[in-house]
């Protein structure tokens, strides 16, 4: 039986050497695959590095085991894809001074109209000030002319000597204050 045993340790070994380089053909294959599919036109793949074989601990001896040893895939720009890069930057940023541009319009815009709004404000304040101005000076022209006209009133009802007594008094009101 200890010949079996070995006959089927030596196939299993072999077939697992086997499913090893396999499994390292599939896992390159799927690695460049991916790496072609993510759109990439030119892409180099080193081949493995190499394989490595440990073994694993069992009753009948040491099962050997193999592990693949990968490198990095480098990857190259092809050269379309950086006037295309180029482009979609300039259509980027002609749509960004596009819509700084708008902002700008709509900011002069806001503060033309507040402007306009101010300055019919400042009208409407200045208007009402005069408005005001005219009426108080209106008042006091009518004061006065009431007044002119009680004074004309009096001065046509006094008699010459009544006047002259009011001249006196009117002079004699003028001294005392130039006293004080």
């Amino acid at each position: 039986m200890e010949t079996g045993e070995e006959v089927r340790a030596d196939k299993s070994t072999e077939l697992g050497s086997n499913d090893t380089d396999e499994m390292v053909n599939v896992l390159s294959l799927m690695e460049a695959a991916n790496i072609l599919t993510s759109g990439v036109a030119a892409v180099s793949v080193s081949p493995v590095a190499g394989v490595s074989t440990k073994g694993v601990p069992t009753v009948s001896g040491l099962f050997p085991t193999a592990s693949a040893i990968f490198t990095t895939a480098s990857v190259k720009m092809v050269e379309s894809e950086v006037p295309k890069k180029r482009k979609l930057q300039e259509q980027i940023d002609a749509q960004v001074a596009k819509e700084m541009e708008e902002e700008f319009a709509r900011e002069n815009q806001r503060v033309s109209e507040q402007l306009a709004r101010d300055s019919e404000i400042a009208r409407l304040h200045a208007e009402e000030e005069l408005k005001m101005m005219i009426e108080g000076l209106d008042k006091s022209n009518e004061m006065v002319a009431k007044h002119l006209q009680e004074y004309e009133q009096a001065a046509a009802d006094l008699s010459v000597r009544e006047k002259i007594e009011f001249i006196s008094e009117l002079v004699n009101y003028q001294d005392h204050r130039t006293k004080i």
